[in-house]
């Protein structure tokens, strides 16, 4: 299976179903083979599986002790107080008697509907909690693949540069100057070929906040700026500039010059046509 096919599958869903049980016998039978033979689809449904575990026994817990002894409890007090706060009224002689216990059984019922009603909105509450909590983690689940996706366009990208710098048509150029007690190191790797000019600064001396080191290439003798140097780990992608002959850094402004100050040159390098 290609990485794009790996990866829409992730993306569709399809293993949360799988793993819900909402999936078919057959839906179920091929996502369990691409468990089994796929290393990134048996990552992705470990790391589901462990989260809604854990997800699960961080909310798993049952009515409150006692609920049911709690609310008969308090019935049976309410009815009692109802008996000692209540002074019945003489009745007429010709209206029949209620009674008593028909009352009392409706105070009941009454002061169960309230405390019912009370656990209903308890539970609807941890109810809403789950919830909010599944939906939260989908959206992590959603970030995860998205940062996925920019990991493996890094990498490309990465593979590509590094391409360009092993090509034998990519010339070399190394720009090294002794400043003070350091040393500037820049590389540029320039491909007249494939128009693509690469520069990896591993090491620029400190310069005060209001300078920086700008790199110029020679075409027709004209200074052109091609980059405004930062140090990085890795080579980056550079202007380019056909018929360019040599290449030069010099000491400008904060932000990059446009035009070279050549009193400030720092170093040159020569370029093969």
């Amino acid at each position: 299976m290609r990485k794009e096919e790996i990866i829409a599958f992730l993306e569709s869903g399809a293993l949360e179903s799988y793993l819900l049980g909402t999936c078919t016998s057959q839906e179920s039978s091929e996502i369990e083979q691409l468990i089994q033979d796929q290393p990134e689809v048996r990552e992705m449904y470990d790391e589901l599986q462990s989260e809604i575990e854990a997800f699960a026994n961080q909310f798993k817990q049952g009515a409150p002790v006692n609920c049911k002894d709690d609310i008969l409890g308090q019935i049976d007090q309410f009815i009692v107080d109802s008996r000692e706060h209540s002074s019945p009224e003489p009745m007429p002689a010709m209206q029949p008697k209620q009674n008593p216990r028909f009352g009392f059984s409706r105070i009941a019922a009454a002061a169960a509907i309230v405390i019912l009603g009370g656990y209903a909105v308890y539970t609807t509450m941890q109810f809403n909690k789950l919830a909010d909590q599944n939906t939260l983690l989908y959206e992590q689940q959603q970030e995860l693949q998205d940062e996925l996706k920019q990991l493996d366009a890094v990498n490309a990208e990465s593979k590509n540069l590094t391409a360009l710098v092993v090509t034998p048509s990519t010339q070399k150029v190394v720009l090294t100057q002794p400043i003070g007690e350091d040393e500037l190191v820049v590389q540029a790797f320039w491909n007249n070929d494939e128009q693509v000019a690469l520069l990896h600064a591993s090491n620029l001396p400190t310069l005060p906040e209001t300078q920086c080191y700008q790199l110029w290439a020679d075409v027709d003798g004209e200074m052109i700026s091609v980059a405004v140097l930062a140090e990085s780990d890795v080579p980056v992608e550079a202007n380019f500039l056909a018929n360019a002959t040599s290449l030069y850094i010099t000491v400008e402004p904060a932000g990059g010059n446009d035009h070279a100050t050549v009193a400030n040159l720092v170093v040159s390098a020569g370029l093969k046509s």
